[in-house]
């Protein structure tokens, strides 16, 4: 090959991949705007499991791995970004920052390695950062693990042989585990596929055998480390705890009773269900109440799943230096869904599946444990987002060949889009007035304590000091 023919093949390879770019590029600006100014309007949640995960992470190289009910993965994410900022307040709004690019950033990845056009890859992957389920939905421990299940999909849809592509699910599934323990289900879900796929169609090449072997060897070593996440009694009660809370609260709304559905729980279930210590029991007990929780639960999921990303985040809108066009969004939206619609036809999507099939059995598979939860448990924001945002790439992958043709004007498009996304994104000037907690941290930490210092356990200031600050339980 001549130095001319290597130029030509260089110079066509870069024109090939600029498209990819550009997107990528976009999309990056479009999250940072986005995420720039929330340190001045967000507020440190010190009663939420998301400063707990932050506590676990920042002191697991002293007390090592939590539980596997409690996300160990998650954790030593954590650790691993407060490497990078060891300031904990900090480390919190780059948690945030991060998580919020990432899956928007995976879902882009995906639909390009099914060929999708850039084009409605970055007008996906752009929603997915504006939609009120990103940023506006905590404990970010799902976006952690959206994040896991794209990436593990992206690289199983690069391979071709189905035992090795189910091999690398079930191993994202696994991951997922140790962040949110219900995906272990979808490791074994995966892995008997696999397993079935390899005895049925033996594959032709070594390799493949070597690379299954790698997989199991990576999650026999996480099982040796980490522990089994789900069938342990930690994470059973963790379940349970969350069941019953929730079946408190529609208790309360359908009583229209008084009492705190959070603090008086207990009370509030042993009322109506005894002494039951499982879902199961509680279903024994009371099986007309546990059928209308769950025929709620799902009468109320079809409304909040489509405004997950039908609607964008307008959150700390007082903030904004630039208002939005009323409306801008939802217009998007329409003609987002017009033009990947218009030109459906059902034998292009039946071709489209049968080409995608095993990427798109790996959505459904991950899709079914969010669905479960939030049909047993509540339909929540961090339970839905994550099966929402799986059947999207889902639906465009399958419409993948429906969509309008462009073949002129393709860079000037995504930079009208990425013009269109930055006006939807807060760019902020006044800082918020009720960033209590926050407050309260730094002028604990301003008092600059030398001596062993204590804090009651029932909210998590300690994660964010020095290590001379502890947690007093709350029976102490």
């Amino acid at each position: 090959m001549t130095m001319q023919q290597s130029w030509k093949r260089l110079c066509a390879s870069l024109l090939a991949v600029m498209p990819d770019l550009l997107a990528v590029f976009i999309l990056t600006i479009v999250s940072w705007n986005f995420t720039s100014g929330i340190a001045q309007v967000l507020d440190i949640n010190l009663m939420g499991d998301e400063s707990y995960y932050l506590g676990l992470g920042v002191s697991l190289k002293a007390n090592g791995p939590p539980s596997p009910a409690w996300a160990p993965l998650y954790a030593i994410w954590y650790f691993l970004l407060s490497l990078l900022e060891p300031d904990r307040i900090k480390l919190y709004y780059l948690n945030y920052k991060i998580l919020t690019y990432l899956p928007a950033f995976f879902m882009y990845l995906l639909l390009r390695v099914h060929r999708v056009r850039p084009i409605v890859g970055l007008c996906a992957a752009c929603i997915m950062v504006v939609c009120r389920g990103n940023y506006q939905t905590s404990p970010k421990v799902s976006h952690f693990v959206l994040s896991i299940l794209l990436g593990g999909l992206t690289i199983g849809s690069i391979l071709t042989h189905a035992s090795l592509v189910f091999g690398i699910f079930s191993l994202a599934g696994l991951l997922a585990s140790y962040a949110r323990p219900e995906y272990f289900l979808t490791f074994i879900a995966c892995a008997i596929i696999a397993c079935a796929v390899m005895f049925r169609r033996k594959p032709e090449s070594n390799r493949v055998y070597l690379m299954l072997l790698v997989v199991a060897a990576v999650a026999l070593s996480l099982f040796l480390t980490l522990g089994f996440p789900l069938g342990s009694e930690s994470a059973r009660s963790r379940s349970f705890l969350a069941f019953k809370q929730h079946i408190s609260l529609h208790l309360v709304n359908w009583t229209h009773s008084e009492s705190d559905p959070w603090s008086e729980m207990d009370e509030i279930v042993r009322k109506h269900l005894g002494d039951s210590n499982s879902a199961a029991e509680c279903a024994l007990r009371n099986p007309q109440l546990i059928a209308r929780h769950v025929v709620a639960n799902i009468l109320s999921m079809p409304g909040k799943a489509i405004g997950l990303l039908g609607c964008p985040s307008r959150r700390f809108g007082e903030h904004l230096r630039f208002s939005r066009i009323a409306g801008a969004y939802w217009l998007f939206m329409i003609a987002f869904v017009i033009f990947i619609a218009k030109n459906a036809a059902l034998q292009t999507i039946k071709a489209n599946w049968l080409a995608s099939w095993k990427t798109l059995s790996g959505i459904v598979i991950f899709a079914v444990p969010p669905l479960i939860a939030s049909t047993l448990i509540w339909p929540r924001d961090h339970y839905l987002m994550l099966s929402v945002a799986l059947l999207f790439a889902a639906l465009l992958i399958v419409l993948r060949k429906c969509e309008l043709p462009l073949e002129r004007g393709k860079s000037f498009l995504m930079l009208l889009v990425g013009v269109f996304f930055i006006f939807q994104t807060p760019i902020l000037s006044i800082p918020s007035d009720e960033l209590y907690y926050k407050r309260s941290i730094e002028f604990l930490d301003s008092l600059k304590v030398r001596q062993k210092a204590r804090l009651m356990a029932a909210e998590y200031f300690a994660f964010y000091l020095s290590t001379n600050w502890s947690r007093v339980p709350l029976g102490d």
